[in-house]
């Protein structure tokens, strides 16, 4: 079992020893898990065994997949890995997560998300969360698939 892993509900920063510190996703241990921990916003989750992941960017009805891969590097956050070393292209849906999404995003009655998973070395995908304001700029910015034109004429179809 790869074991589990802590994921904070929002991702403080705070101050300590003159240096700025960030909590991300972090590898526990079942003995670090306490009945107090109930009480904290974190969620635990299984780890998996990541071969890549997909950031999936939906406005309306358009989803578009990209798959975010280190290189053979492992990791348990890929926040923590230098941009350069992560590379980022466009990735069909062979898992047809598209429906599954706008079936997600009709349920929570909102036009617009970025969500995230995880895809397991068997080329399993694993959901691991939906950010109903989640950050997109960076993917038009290394793959050139211009979301700022699918975002805009979602918007101006609106008006």
């Amino acid at each position: 079992s790869p074991g589990l892993v802590a994921k904070p509900v929002f991702s403080p920063y705070y101050h300590s020893r003159n240096e700025d510190l960030l909590v991300r996703t972090t590898k526990v241990t079942k003995k670090d898990v306490s009945p107090a921990l109930f009480y904290v916003p974190v969620l635990f989750q299984n780890k998996v065994d990541v071969d890549f992941e997909i950031r999936a960017f939906a406005v309306g009805r358009k989803v578009v997949l990209f798959r975010l891969s280190t290189r053979g590097k492992l990791y348990t956050d890929i926040r923590n890995i230098s941009p350069e070393k992560v590379l980022i292209e466009p990735q069909e849906d062979i898992w047809n997560l598209r429906p599954l999404l706008l079936k997600l995003m009709q349920r929570f009655r909102i036009n617009f998300c970025s969500a995230d998973f995880l895809v397991d070395r068997k080329g399993k995908p694993y959901f691991v969360d939906l950010n109903p304001n989640g950050q997109w700029l960076f993917l038009e910015e290394e793959t050139h698939v211009n979301l700022s034109d699918m975002f805009i004429r979602f918007l101006k179809a609106k008006l």
